[in-house]
């Protein structure tokens, strides 16, 4: 399974994810990266948002000297081993991007690192949308579950998550989810026209990944 972090496309780990600005939350302060790779996404925060404070985890050796040099802190650990070493009601928001679908158990982790948001804080993940059309007309169509090195079918993730049960793990954690949307549109002609004489009701199927806010309840 190591291997198969290692031997991504370049350039895998320093995304800056600029699709990803227009729906986070405003007026964020103090902000937690999980899985952080290099820290180009902490760092363009501050640069654009105006954060003052990032923090980064990240498990992978040959991620952490660019990380240490884009963030103020970097805990260099699994986020298993990570989250007991975070300050309590601390960050305003704690981010998820890409992440929670490479985890043995994303809810267990969702529901241990609640407390480290400040109670007016928000959860933030982008997760990739099993229901894509292309992916399950690829998988109907070969009858073939197949692995890639990125993307949907990133043979590193161990969870696969629809909008649907994207809300369910969300609440069942202990939070109130504010909005799932759907982004990185990416449908062919045949969705389309399937989609139309549907009446849109498979729109969902279009998305690549499902962007999510979510504010911890109080305990």
């Amino acid at each position: 399974m190591e291997e198969d972090y290692l031997n991504k496309p370049e350039g895998y780990y320093s995304l800056e994810r600029n699709n990803l600005f227009p729906y986070i939350p405003k007026n964020l302060e103090r902000v937690l990266d999980v899985g952080c790779s290099e820290g180009y996404f902490g760092r363009k925060l501050k640069e654009v948002n105006g954060v003052k404070e990032v923090w980064g985890i990240e498990p992978f050796d040959s991620a952490i000297p660019k990380a240490t040099e884009n963030l103020d802190k970097v805990l260099h650990e699994k986020i298993e081993i990570a989250i007991p070493q975070l300050p309590d009601n601390y960050f305003d928001c704690i981010f998820f991007n890409d992440v929670l679908e490479h985890l043995v158990d994303p809810y267990s982790i969702l529901e241990q690192i609640r407390s480290k948001c400040k109670p007016e804080g928000w959860v933030f993940a982008s997760i990739p949308n099993i229901l894509n059309f292309e992916t399950l007309y690829l998988f109907l169509k070969n009858k073939d579950w197949q692995y890639k090195d990125f993307g949907i079918m990133d043979r590193t993730h161990l969870r696969f998550f629809t909008k649907k049960s994207i809300h369910r793990m969300f609440t069942e954690a202990g939070y109130e989810v504010d909005s799932i949307t759907g982004i990185n549109e990416f449908c062919g002609k045949k969705f389309k026209i399937l989609n139309f004489f549907l009446f849109n009701m498979l729109d969902e199927m279009k998305y690549i990944q499902m962007v999510v806010k979510a504010r911890p309840l109080k305990k």
